[in-house]
C-alpha cells in the first residue's frame, strides 16, 4: 500500500513513519510541500493520502487532487475540528472518501482509521451538529484533561493552579470557537450544555 504523506509537524510524521515502519507492505511517500505532494501524487499510485489541514496551501492541494480523483482515499488531520469540506458531512459521505482524524494521534488511532477506511464512518460526522460526542478526540491536545460522555464533563487532572488556569482557558478557546455551550463550574470542571 503506497501512503502519501503531506505534512510538516514532526509529531505526526514520526508516529506516521513508526507505524508504516512495522507495516512491511506498507510504503510511505513523504513530501516537503504541496508541490512535492503533488508531484508524487501523479507520478505513484497512492493508494492512502494522508495531509496536515495545518499545512499551508491544504485546501488548494485537496482541491487539485479532487480534480484527479475526488474518490481519492484522503485522511485529514489538525488540532482543529474543522474538516476540509465546508459542506457538511452528508455532501462529503456522498462526493468523496475521506476521514478526519484529530493531532496528536498515536499509531493504533490512525492504523484504526486506515484498517477501517471502507467499513466504518468518519469518527467526527456530524461533530458540527452534537461536538460533545467526539469532545474526547479533540480534547487529546490537552493532555490533562479528561472527558466524561454520560455527564458531558471536562475535567482538568493538574495540582498545578497555573496549569489548571491555562488548560482551562484554552478549553474555553476551543469551544467558543465551534459554538459549544457550556458553564465553568470550577478551577478544574467545564460542563457542556445540551
Amino acid at each position: 500500500m503506497n501512503i502519501l504523506l503531506v505534512s510538516k509537524n514532526s509529531l505526526s510524521n514520526q508516529t506516521v513513519q513508526s507505524l508504516t515502519t512495522v507495516k512491511d507492505d506498507w510504503n510511505l511517500i513523504k513530501s516537503i510541500d504541496i508541490e512535492d505532494a503533488l508531484n508524487n501524487y501523479k507520478s505513484n499510485d497512492i493508494d492512502v493520502l494522508l495531509i496536515d489541514l495545518d499545512c499551508e496551501e491544504s485546501e488548494s492541494f485537496m482541491n487539485k487532487i479532487v480534480d484527479i480523483n475526488p474518490k481519492q482515499k484522503t485522511i485529514s488531520f489538525s488540532k482543529k475540528l474543522d474538516c476540509i469540506s465546508t459542506k457538511g458531512c452528508k455532501h462529503c459521505i456522498v462526493n468523496y472518501n475521506r476521514k478526519r482524524i484529530i493531532k496528536p494521534f498515536s499509531e493504533v488511532d490512525l492504523l484504526n482509521v486506515i484498517s477501517l477506511f471502507g467499513t466504518k464512518e468518519c469518527t467526527h460526522k456530524s461533530s458540527f451538529e452534537d461536538i460533545s460526542q467526539i469532545m474526547t478526540f479533540a480534547l487529546k491536545q490537552f493532555t490533562d484533561t479528561e472527558y466524561n460522555i454520560q455527564t458531558k464533563l471536562i475535567t482538568i487532572n493538574s495540582n498545578n493552579s497555573f496549569n489548571n488556569i491555562k488548560t482551562i482557558s484554552e478549553v474555553i478557546n476551543m469551544l467558543n470557537e465551534y459554538d459549544v455551550k457550556y458553564k465553568v463550574i470550577d478551577d478544574k470542571t467545564i460542563q457542556i450544555d445540551g
